[in-house]
């Protein structure tokens, strides 16, 4: 009974996932700050910055044809932005309301 030899061994490439995106990055950080900051002005700093580097960063990757990833991360950005957002504005809304707004 004969062995055949072992295959030889080319070049072998290792595809993973690409690089995330910086700005998407930093658009998940900066809405989660926004989200977990309290009714701060640091809140709506994080939150309009987030919505603004997470729309960035999803056209960028959009553009990127493949070599950037990070989709998630962005769209996690904006939607923590948005709901800063919204509960800064809601914050706002009935303080004014209530007369204790000064």
């Amino acid at each position: 009974m004969s062995t055949l030899p072992p295959p030889p061994l080319g070049p072998v490439s290792h595809v993973g996932p690409p690089p995330a995106s910086g700005r998407a990055i930093t658009a998940m950080v900066l809405g989660i700050i926004g989200l977990v900051s309290g009714f701060a002005v640091v809140t709506l700093l994080c939150a309009v910055a987030a919505n603004v580097l997470g729309s960035i960063a999803l056209h960028e990757i959009d553009e990127s044809g493949g070599r950037l990833g990070g989709r998630g991360q962005a769209i996690a950005g904006i939607a923590c932005a948005s709901a800063a957002l919204v509960v800064w504005i809601a914050v706002i809304a009935v303080l004014a309301a209530t007369g204790n707004l000064e």
